[in-house]
């Protein structure tokens, strides 16, 4: 009979501690969550911005840090704590923008939504932040580069780019201007930045000034380590990014249908068969930990610029799709189960139904995986948590109605979890009379998480 290691799971609670519990000596941390379709990589980037904690750089009390989530066309940021989110449109988009639930593709109102602030530049931005809570912040719809970028670009000798001919560039370039403008201006407070979809602002091989945008970039990630500023990205897999940027992370999490590259501690085609809700995290050693379901909300749809012409386009594009013919085969759309395979390992014989124990997984050249990669489910096993929904005031975000009815949207329930080895954040339960502005308040003070760590 095998006997299984404890250390996979206890390094697992370490390294993800480090990532979630910030302090003043070790400053912000870089992490990147690689996973495919399906995998719960949405979901672990949910639970990450509810569980992100630091100590405070003047008191030294634990507390809630203050997140920025990027937002998406179609997002979940309903699924998030009401009474903690904030969204923030840019001025030149507050008259147009409109959020639709993607359940039945009614527009909410705006009293449904967690409260929608306007900002004008950066430093409007930045000082409008809830803090302890989740921002998430649209980039505007057009965008010019700053000054400060053009001279940087301009001095490694792109000054004819494409780039500068146009007066608008790529909006998503904004989020570069606003992670260095955090940089230099931001007090030493700890901010945690959450991207989403990283591909879209560090693309693989970007040409002309993006390539030097990207090298730029990677030059400043290891000075927010300094300044007490963490930055978690998520994408399909580690080839979906500049390679340039992964020797800048520092911690490195692979869910469900990843492939770790060669360089890592983790054996390559390891992760693929993890099953939902767990995963391999590394950096000066590797683990497994895992979290669970949140309790989910319909998405919301968000159009920050209406076009009468590309909306008769896109209506026409629908009612069209919707015509199939009789005598054609429709053919099933994919599942979450499924697993999308990184390119070069589609053909592996791996049982992805497989239960832990049942078979010996090969990798791609025959070589048997170790049997120390095999993770199974077990009572040590560490699990990252939200916020207990009980604590929390305000209440979920419903799909709008056009018929005022009693009947409410149901939602399916979060598993039950056990109580132990749970990191739980401080929770306010000052009203809403007493909470100061812009403060951060503690009235909690938790044990260190990490004080029975090997006990």
């Amino acid at each position: 009979m095998r006997i299984k290691s404890k250390l996979p799971s206890l390094e697992g609670r370490r390294l993800t501690t480090e990532l979630t519990v910030h302090n003043n000596d070790f400053g912000g941390v870089t992490v990147v969550v690689y996973g495919s379709k399906g995998s719960g990589k949405t979901t672990l980037f949910l639970t990450l911005a509810q569980t992100v904690q630091c100590y405070n750089t003047v008191t030294n009390n634990l507390e809630l840090e203050t997140s920025i989530w990027r937002g998406g066309d179609e997002d979940y940021w309903t699924w998030l704590p009401y009474e903690r989110t904030r969204v923030f449109i840019h001025r030149d988009n507050i008259d147009t923008v409109s959020f639709k639930c993607d359940e039945n593709l009614m527009e909410y109102d705006r009293s449904q939504l967690p409260e929608i602030i306007v900002y004008k530049n950066n430093k409007d931005l930045y000082s409008k932040l809830m803090r302890g809570g989740i921002n998430v912040i649209y980039e505007p719809t057009t965008y010019t580069l700053t000054d400060r970028l053009k001279k940087m670009i301009q001095k490694r000798g792109v000054a004819g780019d494409e780039l500068f001919k146009k007066k608008e560039v790529d909006s998503i370039i904004w989020w570069f201007e606003f992670v260095d403008w955090l940089r230099i201006n931001k007090s030493l407070e700890h901010l945690s930045v959450f991207i989403d979809e990283a591909d879209q602002l560090l693309p693989v091989s970007p040409s002309g000034a993006r390539w030097h945008l990207n090298l730029w970039f990677k030059d400043i990630m290891r000075a927010l380590r300094k300044r007490n500023i963490s930055l978690f990205l998520a994408c399909h897999g580690y080839t979906d990014i500049d390679g340039r940027i992964r020797p800048k992370v520092m911690y490195r999490i692979y869910m469900k249908g990843a492939c770790a590259p060669s360089e890592s501690l983790i054996w390559k085609t390891a992760p693929i068969t993890l099953p939902q809700g767990k995963y391999y995290i590394e950096r000066d050693a590797w683990g497994w930990a895992r979290f669970n379901k949140i309790e989910e909300q319909p998405r919301v749809l968000v159009v920050l610029k209406q076009d009468d012409e590309d909306y008769e386009t896109r209506t026409s594009d629908q009612s069209e799709e919707t015509e199939i013919p009789s005598n054609t085969r429709q053919i099933p759309i994919e599942t979450s189960d499924q697993v999308i395979f990184p390119a070069g390992v589609e053909n592996l014989p791996v049982n992805l139904n497989r239960k832990p124990g049942e078979f010996i997984p090969i990798g791609p050249d025959g070589d048997i995986i170790p049997e120390e990669f095999e993770v199974t489910d077990n009572d040590d096993e560490f699990i990252l948590r939200i916020p207990d929904k009980n604590l929390l005031s305000g209440t979920p975000i419903d799909a709008p109605k056009d018929i005022p009815d009693e009947e409410q949207v149901g939602f399916r329930a979060p598993d039950k979890i056990p109580s132990d080895d749970l990191i739980i954040p401080p929770i306010n339960k000052l009203s809403d009379q007493e909470q100061p502005n812009n403060k951060i308040i503690n009235i909690i003070k938790p044990e260190d998480p990490l004080k029975d760590l090997y006990d």
